[in-house]
């Protein structure tokens, strides 16, 4: 039997955030009255917790109790601290971008903030609603479902999501994000080939 959510989550094969790593706190001071600036919904000091996959960009989970006493996470994305080579952990472009995939593919959170300004928590950053999902990796591993027939799910959910996106409106600004020099060198090509 299952003893806590946590474990539930993982036997579900669902990403779980845990402890934030040495190094990587989030400054709540300064971060705070920025969150309640920019996206007035989230009021009150946020419990934060972080995901221990991503080693390029940050992901932390972020945890308001609400005033009905419903708790509401978010996710701040952010490149990591230091020097960053040009174009790489672009927030902006990755903020802009799932923006623009929003009203024509569902599968993409809601973004609700983007500061540019490094001194909020060290680095440009984003905040978007949180979704659970299916980490296909684990589904593998834990269902033991074959890599092919996983790869071909994959593509079959990206598919019904560019057919959409390459029909509608959206599309226009997707082909704006590109001649603007938002997709450069690897960026274009996994967006191309992947």
């Amino acid at each position: 039997m299952l003893n806590t959510q946590s474990q539930q989550q993982q036997q579900l094969g669902l990403d779980q955030a845990g402890t934030v790593r040495q190094g990587e706190e989030l400054d709540l001071v300064k971060l705070t009255p920025w969150i309640q600036n920019n996206i007035p919904a989230l009021t009150g000091q946020p419990s934060v917790q972080q995901y221990a996959g991503g080693a390029s960009n940050w992901t932390d989970c972020l945890s308001y109790t609400l005033d009905d006493g419903n708790v509401r996470e978010v996710i701040l994305r952010t490149g990591p601290a230091g020097t960053k080579a040009k174009g790489a952990h672009d927030m902006g472009r990755e903020y802009r971008l799932q923006q623009a995939l929003k009203p024509v593919y569902p599968y993409v959170p809601e973004m609700l903030g983007h500061c540019q300004d490094e001194g909020i928590v060290g680095a440009e950053f984003y905040v978007m609603e949180k979704l659970n999902g299916l980490i296909a990796l684990l589904a593998q591993q834990l269902l033991g479902v074959p890599a092919p027939q996983l790869m071909q799910l994959n593509w079959s959910l990206v598919n019904c999501g560019l057919s959409k996106i390459i029909t509608s409106k959206q599309g226009l600004i997707l082909s704006s994000l590109n001649e603007h020099s938002c997709f450069e060198g690897q960026d274009r090509h996994k967006l191309t080939y992947k």
